[in-house]
């Protein structure tokens, strides 16, 4: 028999008064910048306390800490309580069950389309630059997700509408990973979008906007999965479209990457996850 795990969940520095908390058998935060004085608020009520971080270099207080950032020197932390059960590494990537959906999906041979997703924000406007980059392609379908927070001012829209129709815009999607499994390749600035498209086996065309971001990608295209673009944000027009020109021939491995673990399975045997 399964035991219900209800898990209340921390993104955006809402918290639930105490009393809420503790009917919960988990509190997962997942946040960047979360501060050790807010964990260790949080710690006092709840039954559990799960943080799930990507950068490291920081004081944490949990029961699990779950890091599932691919390079190493991003494992850093430091436990001024004791040290709590700590899951470290690629394999302990909270995949969603769309990710686990896409999976199981037929994947297709003659891919014909690119994927462009950036981001929520895209704060250093990489995209306009990719758009530009794209358009010398006449060969794919290009299918472009802004991200809910993209501002797109009257100049932007001229442009979008100027785009020829192997071109398909959108704000957002609700099967991303489906499609990115059916995708040629994926362009993107190297968030969570890069684990989730080589965990259903597609490449990733890496332009980071954040150091840890290049970093990353480096060591993505040193395993074979990705290109990565050193230059990051900073990057020109011809240089996306000379990488662009690169990914359409390269050769990538993505049959031996890293095996998803349940991390969750450590809180109790068998369990129906349910988050709140």
């Amino acid at each position: 028999t399964s035991k219900k795990v209800e898990f209340c969940m921390v993104e955006n520095g809402f918290v639930s008064p105490g009393d809420e908390i503790k009917r919960y058998d988990a509190v997962l935060v997942n946040k960047k910048h979360v501060k050790y004085e807010f964990l260790r608020m949080l710690k006092g009520f709840a039954k559990k306390l799960i943080v799930i971080d990507e950068l490291g270099e920081k004081k944490i207080t949990a029961d699990l800490l779950v890091n599932f950032s691919i390079n190493p020197k991003l494992h850093k932390y430091e436990f001024p309580d004791s040290k709590p059960i700590t899951l470290l590494g690629p394999e302990y990537f909270p995949a969603s069950r769309a990710v686990h959906e896409a999976l199981e999906l037929p994947k297709k041979t003659n891919r014909q389309t690119i994927i462009v997703s950036l981001g929520g924000y895209d704060r250093s406007r990489i995209m306009d630059k990719v758009l530009m980059a794209l358009q010398k392609d006449h060969e794919f379908r290009k299918q472009i997700i802004l991200g809910p927070g993209f501002h797109q001012d009257a100049a932007f829209k001229d442009f979008v509408n100027s785009l020829d129709d192997t071109f398909e815009i959108h704000n957002s999607v609700n099967d991303l990973p489906r499609q990115i499994r059916d995708a040629c390749f994926l362009i993107s600035s190297g968030g969570n979008t890069v684990y989730e498209a080589v965990i259903v086996g597609t490449p990733v065309l890496v332009i980071g906007e954040d150091p840890h971001e290049i970093e990353q990608g480096k060591i993505f295209e040193k395993k074979g999965w990705a290109l990565n673009m050193d230059e990051g944000k900073r990057a020109d027009i011809e240089a996306i479209i000379d990488a662009i020109d690169n990914m359409k021939s390269r050769e990538f491995s993505l049959d031996k990457v890293f095996q998803l673990k349940q991390w969750y399975k450590l809180l109790v045997k068998n369990p129906e996850v349910q988050v709140h």
